[in-house]
C-alpha cells in the first residue's frame, strides 16, 4: 500500500449538518429486515449504520418511505460487497455480467424468478432486491421508479467496468475517473434515494437545464471524491484501488501523498463552485427546484458526516482522520482546466 498521511487535510463544507429525528429507529428496523432477508450477516454489514446515512441524506423524509429507502440501501451495500468489491466472482467480469443481467431483470420485473447464481449469499441479495423493487413500485410515483431503475443500471455499468479492470490488473486514469467514478459509486442512485424517502421528484424540464445539470454533477463529484478519500486506506489494504481518486491521480505520475493533496484541493474548489451555482439556481426557482437543491446539499453534507464515523471505512479499528471546516472558502472563480468539468465555471455569474 502506498503511504498517505491525511492528518492535516480538511474538507471545506459550509452546509449545516442535519439528520432525521428517528434515525436510530429507522436503522434498527432496516437492520432487522436485512437479517431476516439473510443479507445482514458479515462483519461489515453487522457494523454498518446505513439508516443513519439515509437519514442524513434525507432529514425531511417520511418515516414509511425512509424505511423503504433504507432497506434498499442495505441491499445495495450487500451487493457491492458480495459482487463488485469482493466476494467469490469479483474478478470475473463474465460471471458478474450475467448476475448484472439478472439484477436488472429484478428491477424491471420483480415478479420474474431469476436463475440461481450458485452462491447462496448472492441469491439472497437478488431476492432482497426483488422485494425492494416490488415495494418501491407500490409506494413511489412511476417517474421515481423509472429514475431509480436508471440509476441502478448506471451503477451496474460503472461497477462492471471496475471489475473488468481488476481482472486485467489495471487502474483507471484520472480523466476516465471523472467520467466513471460517480457511476461506480452509485451517486445518481443516492439522489434518487432521497427522492424516494421524501416523496419528491423534480420534473425533467427543470432537471435538464444546464445550470441544474452542473449543480447536480458537482454534487456527484463531491460525494465521489469524499467517499474515495474516506475509503482509500481500506481499499489499498484490500487491493481494490481500480477506481479511487488517489490511485487515478497516481496514474498521472504523481506520488500518493501529492495525489491525495491534489484530490483535496480539487474537491474544495468544486465545493466552492457548487455553492455558487446553487445560489444562482435558487434565484426565481420553483418550489420543486428549491427542494431538489436542498436535497443535493443534504447529500453532500450527510455523506461527509456519516463517513467520518462509519465503521465501513475503519482501518484496523481506526476511524478516518479527517475534519470538516466552514472556512476559508476557495475562490469559486478559479476555473478548472479539466475539460470534463470546466464548463461548470462557464455558468458562474
Amino acid at each position: 500500500m502506498a503511504s498517505v498521511e491525511f492528518d492535516d487535510f480538511c474538507f471545506y463544507c459550509p452546509i449545516a449538518p442535519a439528520v432525521h429525528p428517528e434515525a436510530g429507529e429507522v436503522d434498527e428496523a432496516a437492520r432487522r429486515w436485512a437479517r431476516e432477508m439473510g443479507i445482514g450477516t458479515g462483519t461489515r454489514q453487522e457494523r454498518s449504520d446505513y439508516g443513519q446515512m439515509v437519514c442524513r441524506w434525507a432529514p425531511d423524509g417520511d418515516r414509511e418511505l425512509l424505511d423503504v429507502a433504507t432497506r434498499h440501501a442495505y441491499v445495495t451495500f450487500a451487493l457491492d460487497d458480495l459482487l463488485f468489491d469482493s466476494g467469490p466472482i469479483c474478478r470475473s467480469p463474465d460471471r458478474v455480467s450475467l448476475l448484472v443481467g439478472r439484477l436488472i431483470r429484478s428491477l424491471v420485473s420483480p415478479e420474474a424468478e431469476p436463475l440461481p447464481s450458485g452462491f447462496a449469499r448472492l441469491d439472497r441479495a437478488v431476492a432482497a432486491q426483488r422485494a425492494c423493487s416490488a415495494e418501491i413500485r407500490a409506494k413511489c410515483r412511476p417517474d421515481t421508479v423509472r429514475r431509480w431503475i436508471d440509476s441502478m443500471v448506471e451503477w451496474y455499468v460503472g461497477a462492471l467496468t471496475v471489475v473488468a479492470h481488476r481482472q486485467m490488473g489495471k487502474v483507471l486514469g484520472f480523466r476516465d475517473y471523472l467520467n466513471l467514478g460517480h457511476m461506480d459509486r452509485a451517486i445518481r442512485y443516492c439522489v434518487v434515494v432521497i427522492q424516494i424517502a421524501e416523496g419528491t421528484v423534480l420534473p425533467n424540464a427543470e432537471l435538464e437545464t444546464p445550470l441544474v445539470r452542473a449543480v447536480t454533477e458537482a454534487a456527484y463529484l463531491l460525494v465521489t471524491v469524499d467517499s474515495d478519500l474516506y475509503s482509500y486506506k481500506k481499499e489499498a489494504l484490500e487491493g481494490t484501488l481500480e477506481m479511487n481518486v488517489v490511485s487515478a491521480l497516481m496514474q498521472e505520475g504523481h506520488s500518493a501523498g501529492y495525489a491525495a493533496r491534489k484530490a483535496f484541493e480539487l474537491r474544495n474548489t468544486v465545493m466552492a463552485v457548487f455553492m455558487q451555482l446553487i445560489r444562482q439556481a435558487r434565484e426565481d426557482a420553483s418550489a420543486e427546484l428549491l427542494r431538489y437543491l436542498g436535497q443535493l446539499e443534504h447529500l453532500v453534507r450527510g455523506n461527509l458526516d456519516w463517513g467520518l464515523r462509519a465503521p465501513r471505512y475503519d482501518v484496523q479499528g481506526n476511524a478516518v482522520p479527517f475534519r470538516v471546516v466552514t472556512a476559508p472558502q476557495p475562490d469559486p472563480l478559479v476555473s478548472s482546466a479539466l475539460p470534463e468539468i470546466a464548463w461548470w465555471w462557464e455558468l458562474v455569474a
